[in-house]
């Protein structure tokens, strides 16, 4: 499956993502994603023929990883 496709399963049920229920896939994806977006390899937006296009799944890794760390702090409390 492609990172894109990935992202938007696990974002579309990201109510029943845990951090100890989360699959390999699922993570290495978020975590693939996050890299290439900080080394600048994906954009989120892209400016094509001189308009911005936001790419909406490209965002989204952060929304999982956010949720996922604030879950385990609650966890944790």
């Amino acid at each position: 499956m492609s990172l894109q496709n990935t992202i938007e399963m696990a974002f579309e049920h990201r109510a029943e993502i845990t951090p100890t229920s989360v699959s390999a896939e699922v993570k290495e994806a978020v975590l693939e994603t996050v890299r290439q977006l900080d080394s600048g390899v994906l954009r989120v937006a892209e400016k094509k023929n001189g308009h911005w296009q936001v790419n909406e799944w490209r965002k989204r890794p952060y929304c999982c990883r956010l949720e996922l760390l604030i879950m385990r702090w609650l966890m944790m409390a």
